[in-house]
This record gives C-alpha cells, structure tokens and sequence, in this order.
C-alpha cells in the first residue's frame, strides 16, 4: 500500500498500514496502534518519547487526531508560513478541519497559504482592526493616497480567492471577516456561513457556488467592530448577482436592515427556489401593520416555502404571530 491509497476512514487498511511502519521503525505506527485502542496515557508517552511526529508545528496550535494522523486543527496567530508549515506537515496529511483566528491584516496574508487536498471545513476569524494594522492608519488617515493604493494591492484578494482552489474536496466554510475575497468559487463547497462581516470586495465581486445548499449572512459590524446597518441594494448586491443554483436555504436574520426586505424583487426572485429562508423581525417594517401588510402583499410568493422565519422583534406579541400565522402558515418565530 503506497502513502497515495491510505484512506483514514478505513480502519483495517491503516492497521495493516501501521504495521509496515513498525516494521520500518517508523514512530507513527505505533501511534496509528495506541490511538485505535484508545490508549491515552500511552499515547502521550509516546509522544514525548518522539517529539519529531510534531516537529515544528506542536507550539503553533491545539490539534486533533486519530489513527496516528492530525484530522483537526486550530491554529491562532499564525503567519503565513508558519499556516503553510503546517498544512506541509506529514502528521497533518489527512487534516479535515481547520480553524484559522488572525489579526486584521494578518489574515489576509495567512489565507494565502491555505491548500490541502483533504481540508473539508475552514473556519475563519479575522480580528477587527487594531492599531498594530497597517489598515489602522489607513482608516485614521495617517498616509496619503498613494501608499493607501499601495496598500490596497497588498490585500491579497485574488490570492486568497484562489484558497477556494486549493481545497479540491472543501464543504464547509465559517467566516467572520470583512473584503477577503475578490471572489468565492467552489465546485464542492454546500454551506457558507458568514457570522459576521462583508468577506467579499463588493466592485466585480464573483460568487459561484454550484453545490451550495445553504447559505447563512449575519452582517452586524463593520472592521472597526462598529455596528452597521445593512443597505440592501450595496450590501447585498453580491448576493443578487451570486450563481447559487443549488441553493435551498437562505438565513439572513442576523443583519439589521435599513429598509423591508421582502420589497427587494431580487430577493423574491431567489426565493422561488429556497425551502427555507430566516429574515430578521426589522425586515419586514416597524409596526404591525406594516408587517402584517408585507407578508399579504409576497404571501403567493412565499407560500410553498417549508418554512418562513423571523427573528422575532421586542414588539412581536401573541397576537401578531397569530395574524401572520394566518396569512402564511409556514411563518415561524424565534
């Protein structure tokens, strides 16, 4: 069996692997043994006895793993090459989940590095801006308008556009970050959650997203951690203009917005083909009437959605919820 044809979730063959590896006096056969048996006190043991398995990586994060092999890791802090030095690593050769938390600027340069052939879920978490940024005198206005082009090319968007690229077998993306991306294109990738921030450059953005099933947008800060409300002919234009054909359930209930949502036609024109989809309580008006009459005037719109939720807002009362049960049955409250 070549390293090429190991597969982690087959047990036996990693079995039959681990014994090769014993034979060779290789340190990660026994591992690959006391990690199946569950051998925990043995296991640390060993580790320590061979410090190599880890070698150069073991201060860089908290790592996961199983059968002799790193399927999780949680890196924060790390710059660009210390991220690729760990995703190079042979421990980290079957790594499935990864978890990147950054300063502001710092990230940008960290998502660059990211390329696995295993990676299936990435979590990210940019900081806001802080005045270790080169950003922070950007916003301040300390530099003048050349260096803030210059600047401008070093975000790196294309480059860590390309990560979606990198990650051939990717499902899973988690991010909190604002103008990370010039684009979003993955053939595999079925969630994206946004749990706060813009991560895309609005101007030319491209989003092509053909597996994806399920979509979840919570705008609440700016980079500055300065709450924002949500314009949705300039916030979400990106979503308008998105190739999302697989897309079925829609969560936008984490941004407040500055006008009824449901009077967005391109909004409307998605949600034929959503099952769900969660708006926030804000969304739909200010006073009861004016929810009530925005659930009648899209109901036929609506109607064959499994389920229409709504952040329910301060003012939401039992008899609200009952009269927009009675125009839309499948309107839910949380």
């Amino acid at each position: 069996m070549t390293d090429d044809e190991l597969d982690l979730d087959d047990r036996d063959a990693l079995l039959v692997y681990a014994d090769v590896l014993q034979q060779r006096g290789d340190p990660r056969g026994e591992l690959i043994v006391l990690q199946d048996r569950g051998s925990a006190d043995a296991e640390r043991a060993h580790l320590a006895a061979h410090p190599e398995l880890l070698a150069d990586i073991a201060t860089l994060g908290r790592f996961t793993s199983r059968l002799g092999f790193i399927v999780a890791a949680e890196l924060i802090g790390c710059t660009r090459d210390e991220v690729a030095r760990v995703l190079a690593h042979p421990s980290c050769r079957f790594l499935r989940d990864l978890s990147i938390a950054a300063g502001h600027d710092a990230m940008k340069r960290a998502l660059v590095a990211i390329a696995h052939p295993h990676v299936r879920s990435v979590v990210i978490e940019q900081d806001v801006v802080g005045e270790d940024d080169e950003s922070w005198e950007v916003l301040s206005g300390f530099i003048g308008d050349h260096a803030m082009l210059v600047f401008d090319a070093d975000h790196l968007h294309a480059a860590a556009s390309a990560m979606f690229e990198r990650l051939p077998r990717l499902e899973r993306v988690t991010v909190t970050g604002w103008e990370l991306f010039s684009s979003i294109a993955s053939p595999t990738l079925r969630e994206l959650v946004v749990a706060d921030g813009s991560p895309t450059c609005r101007r030319g953005t491209r989003i092509h997203l053909p597996a994806l099933e399920r979509l979840a947008w919570h705008y609440r800060t700016d980079n500055t951690g300065t709450r924002v409300d949500v314009d949705p002919d300039d916030d979400l234009a990106w979503l308008w203009r998105a190739e999302l054909p697989a897309l079925r359930h829609l969560d936008l209930s984490g941004a407040r917005v500055t006008r009824p949502l449901l009077a967005i036609p391109p909004l409307r024109a998605l949600a034929a083909q959503l099952a769900t989809l969660w708006l926030p309580g804000d969304a739909l008006g200010e006073r009861d009437d004016a929810v009530l009459a925005q659930l009648r005037s899209h109901a036929p719109a609506l109607r064959h959605l499994r389920e229409l939720g709504i952040t329910r807002p301060r003012r939401a009362t039992p008899k609200l919820m009952a009269r927009a049960a009675a125009i839309l049955p499948n309107v839910r409250w949380r």
